[in-house]
């Protein structure tokens, strides 16, 4: 009848004890939690995915109206999952709202012109009157952004719009020689628009001094030679508009 070694087993059963708790120190935990990321700018949400012992998967990147740009929309796997250590979590990173493209308003009415930006999804942004000799009156000039460019939703597009044409200072002097008597006599580009006006200020010897508020005034120099002569109108739309006629 066989015998055994009671001791060399004693033994041998310790070390085995002793391979298995050292191999299951050495093997780590079996599953991992996946941290919630969702909200998170990119580079934190990328941080505590390392940290928690997971990689970092594919990154897309997507338009989105409510999540700020850099901000995490989605994560796959989800919050809480149990996954084994160093499996990768995929990101979707918000681009922030699609851009819109800003209609062509040019050679618009301006009551258009703002209907079609603010069904653009923009606001109508500053609106400055210009005179313009070649566009009519209440139509647009420019813009600015320009057409097509890609802006945020509810950029502001500002507009310049038409006045129409500048009502102008035109002034007749007779005999143009400038030998005495000297006759000044002031005539508007377009008769039609002599309402427009709501002054006249006439320098008839041009030192600085006004010598004549008359629409058509008559003046005449008792001296031959060189004359300067200057006129500055207010209109009702507020401008100040100047002109000198000299014969020198």
């Amino acid at each position: 009848m066989k015998t055994f070694n009671t001791k060399a087993i004693a033994v041998a059963a310790i070390t085995i004890i002793i391979v298995a708790v050292f191999a299951g120190c050495q093997t780590g935990p079996s599953t991992v939690s996946v941290p919630d990321v969702v909200g998170m700018l990119q580079s934190a949400a990328e941080s505590a995915i390392t940290g928690a012992g997971l990689t970092v998967g594919t990154v897309t990147e997507q338009y989105s109206d409510t999540v700020p740009a850099g901000q995490v929309i989605s994560q796959n796997p989800a919050a809480g999952a149990s996954v084994a250590p160093n499996s990768a979590v995929a990101l979707v990173v918000s681009k922030g709202p699609e851009p819109v493209d800003v209609p062509d308003v040019v050679g618009l009415t301006q009551s258009a012109a703002e209907s079609a930006i603010t069904g653009a999804g923009l606001t109508v942004g500053t609106v400055t009157e210009q005179y313009s000799d070649t566009v009519p009156a209440g139509q647009v000039i420019s813009q600015n952004p320009a057409a097509g460019a890609g802006v945020a939703p509810n950029s502001a597009v500002a507009l310049v719009v038409s006045k129409g044409v500048s009502l102008k200072a035109d002034i007749v002097v007779l005999p143009r020689s400038g030998v005495a008597p000297l006759d000044v006599v002031f005539q508007h580009a377009d008769p039609t628009r002599e309402h427009e006006v709501l002054s006249w200020a006439w320098d008839l010897d041009n030192d600085g001094t006004v010598d004549s508020t008359d629409p058509a005034p008559r003046f005449t120099y008792q001296d031959p030679g060189n004359f300067s002569i200057s006129l500055t109108m207010e209109t009702i739309t507020g401008d100040s508009i100047h002109s000198t006629v000299a014969n020198a």
